[in-house]
């Protein structure tokens, strides 16, 4: 019985990413598979989140079944800054949209992602200001879908 690609998904998403920075020439970035746990570093950070599947069957004929996988990704970018006043925060937020755009890039230059699936796109992105005691964050959550069949 063939399985949700989600876990590929994840994983080949983090290799096109990590690759497309390389030619984006965007660098100090570390990508995760899942999101950071214990104590946030200040470090620039990429990770993926929550993956929802909805699966649908879509055809039917002799003893096969091809079942249609929509994958919602949710990925997070967090590039902090030290200093809190408005230039940092304006430095935070321009180094994740840095990033972002690279992300981007990849998305749209490997929409495959890898042949995992038969295309994904980016359909949502919020940038959100933030701070920490440290100093500014830019960061930038954002919902990728990919379609498959399994």
């Amino acid at each position: 019985m063939a399985s949700s690609k989600f876990q590929d998904v994840r994983a080949n998403l983090k290799t096109l990413i990590t690759a497309r920075f390389t030619t984006d020439s965007i660098t100090g970035v570390d990508v995760f598979e899942y999101g950071p746990t214990g104590n946030a570093t200040r470090e620039d950070q990429v990770w993926f989140g929550r993956i929802t599947v909805d699966q649908e069957g879509l055809t039917m004929g002799g003893t096969s079944r091809v079942v249609g996988e929509t994958l919602t990704i949710e990925l997070s970018v967090r590039a902090p800054r030290s200093g809190g006043d408005q230039d940092d925060m304006k430095l935070a937020e321009q180094r994740a949209e840095a990033i972002w755009a690279s992300i981007e890039n990849a998305i749209r230059n490997g929409s495959t992602v890898n042949s995992t699936v038969m295309f994904s796109e980016i359909v949502t992105f919020e940038s959100i200001p933030d701070f920490d005691a440290e100093g500014a964050i830019g960061t930038i959550e954002a919902s990728i879908v990919a379609k498959s069949n399994i």
